[in-house]
């Protein structure tokens, strides 16, 4: 077995096994039972150091510094979200998008704002309201 260290990205976590990719391939690993004692959980989008072993089987070893985390759905090192609203049907919810932009600017996530169903014949939805904010937003036929 190789003892070399190597780095990488959580990219899948299934049943126990997480997926990591070191930037040329993905490996199958295990994490280690210290994780469990201590009730450290690895998430999807972590930086670890694990080792590679025998026939893509390798060993996570450590959890590298989170720059942020969610717990639903688990992952971590977030650099952007996309919030997609339908101008209508359902009808466009302010209080929502509040919501939804309060959590992800406490994480420090970049709001990427995109609104669906322009198309629709309705209420006029002008994105002046958040420009204050500098938000990014999309605007979307369908």
């Amino acid at each position: 077995m190789k003892t070399n260290i190597d780095k990488g990205r959580i990219v899948k976590a299934l049943a126990g096994f997480y997926y990591i990719d070191d930037g040329h391939e993905v490996h199958q690993c295990r994490a280690r039972g210290k994780f469990r004692k201590q009730d450290i959980k690895p998430v999807v989008g972590d930086f670890v150091e694990f080792q590679k072993g025998n026939h893509d089987d390798g060993y996570l070893l450590k959890i590298l510094e989170r720059k942020n985390v969610l717990r639903r759905p688990p992952i971590a090192n977030i650099d952007q979200a996309l919030l997609v609203f339908s101008r209508k049907e359902p009808d466009f919810s302010t209080i929502l998008l509040d919501k939804f932009l309060l959590l992800i600017e406490h994480y420090h996530i970049r709001p990427i704002i995109v609104i669906s169903k322009m198309d629709i014949e309705g209420v006029f939805l002008s994105p002046s309201v958040y420009s204050f904010f500098v938000y990014s937003f999309s605007f979307s036929r369908y």
